[in-house]
């Protein structure tokens, strides 16, 4: 997640003039120079993706002040630059902080885990769904069917990544946070605070309780996936 104070926050205002939907849909027209700008610099295509889908999100809700479109490509690299060193910003200072207290936090967490957070978490964030459903489609597809459709294709692979690395604390972890910043940008709760639980177990000398919650995200997001399936249907 980005920091409160943030690059990404002083980003300037988008430029003026032509329909937001065409600007929209210059941005999504250029998704592999995007993908590429970012990759280059962070050298991981999925953590890229990660942080290209959350400025594209950043992108749509200011669609409707989006006017220039000469202009928006220019000052959506500006957002992007600011994504990746807020990026860069956030995993030094979770590093430090999981360094620090990471022994002192592990066993009490993962006792109570299952009773406070387990099924009665709700699954996803109806606000930011009906939001996400309320923005106007771009080039045919909504913004809510675009990140159900990414969420989908790319969450197997993280959680695959979590459980080949359930041995390597610092890999288990980075693919934890990749799949919780995932998860926020979809409102999908309960998989992000399994993502933010198993990061901050990751560096204990736990490993059962990572084999439980690494099984518990893998149900989650069956759960998840099946509710998201049907409103990607109606998302049209």
């Amino acid at each position: 997640m980005l920091l409160k104070d943030s690059a990404a926050e002083a980003i300037s205002p988008l430029p003026h003039s032509t329909p937001s939907s065409e600007s929209l849909r210059a941005l999504l027209d250029r998704h592999a120079a995007f993908l590429g700008f970012v990759q280059r610099r962070v050298q991981d295509r999925a953590l890229a993706e990660d942080i290209l889908q959350g400025a594209y999100v950043r992108a749509v809700q200011r669609a409707d002040t989006i006017r220039d479109r000469s202009a928006v490509v220019p000052w959506f690299y500006s957002v992007l630059r600011n994504a990746i060193i807020d990026h860069a910003r956030s995993r030094q200072s979770e590093n430090a902080a999981l360094e620090r207290w990471a022994g002192k936090i592990v066993k009490k967490a993962d006792t109570s885990f299952f009773t406070k957070q387990g099924i009665t978490k709700t699954l996803l964030d109806q606000t930011l769904i009906s939001e996400l459903r309320a923005m106007p489609p771009v080039g045919g597809a909504t913004m809510l069917k675009e990140l159900i459709g990414l969420f989908l294709e790319q969450a197997p692979g993280r959680i695959a990544q979590i459980n080949q690395f359930l041995g390597d604390p610092q890999k288990m972890a980075f693919h934890a946070h990749a799949l919780k910043s995932m998860s926020l940008n979809l409102g999908a709760n309960r998989m992000a605070d399994l993502c933010q639980k198993i990061e901050e177990v990751s560096h204990s000398d736990n490993p059962s309780s990572l084999k439980r919650l690494a099984q518990e995200l893998e149900k989650t997001f069956d759960l998840t996936r099946n509710e998201l399936l049907p409103l990607r249907e109606k998302a049209g």
